[in-house]
């Protein structure tokens, strides 16, 4: 039964706050921006969990072919996090294969989008935007065992060759 006295009557906060999360990436996909003459971008979905291992939200990402410096630089830390190793040429449609359950660590940020709901996102200036689920101890202090699991924590440090 629904009460409808007990009802809201203001929007909650659905973005997870600014800081460090567990994420696991649960979908993957290419699109194509609306502007045709671009390459198409890798489309990520990442679960949130917070250091207690609390469900935190979810956020979107994206990775794409790109000659800028800071965007050549995320996608080497996101293929560092989540240690897939590549050599030589590779498209995103490669990363997209075997991203898929994927654990690691991001820096989130909140900002704010003209004319559209505030946004959480992934923080490209504070930190280092992606870190291994290995360096968990690190960056989030005393964070229980129960948390991280053994088997999670070593499985990090397996590296995909390409």
């Amino acid at each position: 039964m629904i009460n409808f006295d007990s009802l809201p009557k203001d929007k909650p906060n659905v973005l997870p706050a600014k800081g460090r999360y567990f994420a696991t990436i649960v979908a993957a996909e290419m699109k194509q921006p609306a502007d045709q003459t671009k390459n198409p971008y890798l489309n990520l979905r990442l679960s949130l969990k917070n250091e207690k291992g609390a469900n935190a939200g979810t956020i979107f990402d994206r990775l794409s072919e790109s000659d800028k410096p800071l965007m050549q630089y995320k996608l080497q830390r996101f293929l560092r996090a989540t240690d897939i190793e590549f050599s030589g040429s590779f498209t995103l449609k490669d990363i997209q294969k075997i991203v898929m359950n994927k654990e690691l660590i991001v820096d989130v940020t909140i900002s704010a989008q003209q004319g559209y709901p505030d946004k959480a996102e992934i923080d490209l200036f504070t930190g280092d935007m992606y870190y291994k689920l290995s360096e968990a101890k690190d960056l989030f202090g005393g964070v229980s065992d129960d948390v991280i699991k053994a088997s999670d924590a070593d499985d990090a440090n397996v590296a995909e060759e390409f």
